[in-house]
């Protein structure tokens, strides 16, 4: 949840910063790094962003229904279909 919430949709990048994050710790890092750390400060700040969209969304949603479909529409920017009838 926290890669497909956080860090794939980071920056509006799809998955780019996520890549190049994963392979500087390939290259720089250890095993018991964490991602976060091999972000710039942009991507820090980008970073903390996120996660204030994610808990906010939280925040509002009434259920895990709910939360994904703002999630979906919020985050991703996919509207979703209402599966009730009028």
């Amino acid at each position: 949840m926290t890669i497909d919430h956080i860090y794939h949709p980071l920056a509006r990048s799809n998955g780019k910063v996520l890549a190049l994050a994963r392979s500087s710790k390939q290259v720089n890092g250890e095993k018991n790094n964490k991602i976060h750390q091999f972000l710039s400060e942009i991507g820090v700040k980008a970073l903390r962003t996120q996660v204030g969209k994610i808990i906010g969304i939280a925040t509002v949603s009434e259920n895990r229904a709910e939360y994904e479909k703002y999630i979906s529409e919020k985050i991703y920017g996919q509207q979703s279909l209402s599966l009730e009838s009028k």
